[in-house]
C-alpha cells in the first residue's frame, strides 16, 4: 500500500493508472505560491485540507480567515483549472482532466 491508496479510494479511483502520482501529489499538497503563511498556519491548513479529503468533503474551514475553501476534490470535479489562483488546486493553469 502506498501513500495515496487512500486518496485513490476516497476518489473511488481502483486502477493506478487513472490519475498519475504527480496529480495525487498535488492534490495533497497545495501551490507553494498559493499559501503564503507560516510553517504552523500551513502544518495547520494542510492537516484541516487532508481531514476534509479524508472525509470527502469539498470545502473546509480556513483557520485564519473563517472563510470556506474548497478541497482539491471539488477541483478535481470540475476536471479543470479556472484560473483564479485557487490555494488547493491540483491543475497546472489551463490544464484539463480526461
Amino acid at each position: 500500500m502506498d501513500r495515496h491508496d487512500w486518496l485513490r479510494e476516497r476518489l473511488g479511483l481502483m486502477d493506478h493508472d487513472q490519475l498519475d502520482v504527480s496529480l495525487l501529489e498535488r492534490v495533497l499538497l497545495p501551490n507553494v505560491d498559493r499559501l503564503t503563511c507560516t510553517d504552523e498556519e500551513k502544518a495547520e491548513i494542510l492537516k484541516r485540507h487532508e481531514e476534509a479529503l479524508r472525509r470527502g468533503s469539498k470545502t473546509y474551514i480556513d483557520p485564519q480567515t473563517s472563510f470556506h475553501v474548497f478541497t482539491a476534490l471539488s477541483h478535481l470535479e470540475r476536471g479543470y483549472c479556472c484560473e483564479n489562483g485557487c490555494r488547493h488546486c491540483p491543475f497546472v493553469e489551463g490544464q484539463r482532466h480526461r
